[in-house]
């Protein structure tokens, strides 16, 4: 009989250790993915030149004239104009609210 109670007693403290432990690793999985969140930000050329970008996160993007761009971006990303190969004007800083929406190059 003692040894069914201990037996209880210690899968009843494994059971609530392991409960701690989820409950831990899943708020950290939950606030990396929330970190991580990449926006889809759609740029439209609406000006008589295309026009080359250079994203803060790597890479760059060409513009081309009358055509919607989409660019996978993370908040606070920022997106230049590239100039003789190098950051030139800042065009925009990501923000949430941009998911999806289409953003005039000559509004920028």
């Amino acid at each position: 009989m003692k040894s069914l109670f201990v037996l209880i007693t210690i899968v009843a403290i494994a059971l609530t250790a392991s409960s701690f432990t989820n409950i831990a690793t899943n708020n950290t999985t939950t606030e990396d993915a929330v970190a991580n969140t990449k926006y889809d930000i759609k740029i439209k050329n609406d000006t008589d030149d295309a026009v080359s970008t250079i994203n803060t996160a790597g890479g760059g993007y060409n513009l081309a004239k009358g055509v919607v761009t989409t660019i996978k971006m993370e908040e606070g990303d920022e997106l230049f104009i590239k100039e003789k190969g190098k950051k030139g004007r800042k065009l925009l800083t990501v923000t949430p609210e941009m998911d999806g929406k289409v953003q005039l190059l000559s509004k920028l």
